[in-house]
């Protein structure tokens, strides 16, 4: 709901209506083909992500159920997996991923 709160204050209710409105059509599209988008084992085992617009999409599937759990904007990916980390710098010499806690 935040982004809805965040679309609506930032752009206005019209252009808030029709990004929600294309975000739940695309939870459709992942509900149709849960296993047509990229998994991300090296964040967390059995999460999947796809990318709306400027929001990527992470999500499992449970007992064929496809659950959000969680929809990221401009933050850090990382950094909502393993808030411990230090952000990425693209000054460092390694853009590798620490180890992330496997268990679902």
């Amino acid at each position: 709901m935040r982004l809805y709160e965040y679309g609506h204050e930032r752009f206005g209710v019209a252009q808030a209506e029709v990004y929600w409105a294309k975000l739940f059509d695309h939870f459709e599209l992942i509900a149709r083909f849960p296993y047509g988008f990229e998994a991300v084992d090296h964040y967390k085992l059995g999460y999947r992500r796809s990318t709306f617009d400027a929001h990527r999409i992470f999500y499992r599937i449970q007992s064929g159920t496809v659950e959000i759990m969680a929809i990221l904007g401009r933050q850090n990916e990382r950094d909502w997996f393993d808030p411990g980390v230090p952000p990425y710098s693209p000054s460092t010499k390694s853009n590798s991923f620490p180890n992330v806690s496997s268990s679902p």
